[in-house]
C-alpha cells in the first residue's frame, strides 16, 4: 500500500496512538522525540521516504474551479431533466 505521509504526519499519529494507551489520565504522554521519525523508518524496511515530484502543469491547470462549476451545473440539469434520485 503507498501513502502520502509527512514526516509530522506520522509523527503527529504515534503521538494520538500513545494518547490512547496512557493508563493514567493524570500524567499526559509526551510527544515523540525529534529524531523518532528517523529511528522508526530506519527499523521498518516496508516504509521509506521519497520526494514527492511536483503536480505536471497539464493536470494543474486541468482543475480549473470554473471549469468544475461547469460540470456541475450541467449535471444538475441532466438529473432535474431525467427526474434522477
Amino acid at each position: 500500500m503507498c501513502l502520502n505521509a509527512t514526516l509530522p504526519l506520522i509523527a503527529g499519529a504515534a503521538f494520538e496512538l500513545r494518547k490512547w494507551q496512557v493508563l493514567d489520565s493524570n500524567t499526559p504522554p509526551s510527544p515523540p522525540g525529534k529524531h523518532w521519525v528517523r529511528r522508526f523508518l530506519e527499523n521498518h524496511d516496508e516504509m521509506y521516504k521519497i520526494r514527492q515530484k511536483s503536480i505536471e502543469l497539464d493536470r494543474k491547470t486541468a482543475h480549473n474551479p470554473q471549469d468544475l462549476v461547469d460540470w456541475f451545473t450541467r449535471l444538475k440539469r441532466v438529473i432535474d431533466e431525467h427526474g434522477i434520485q
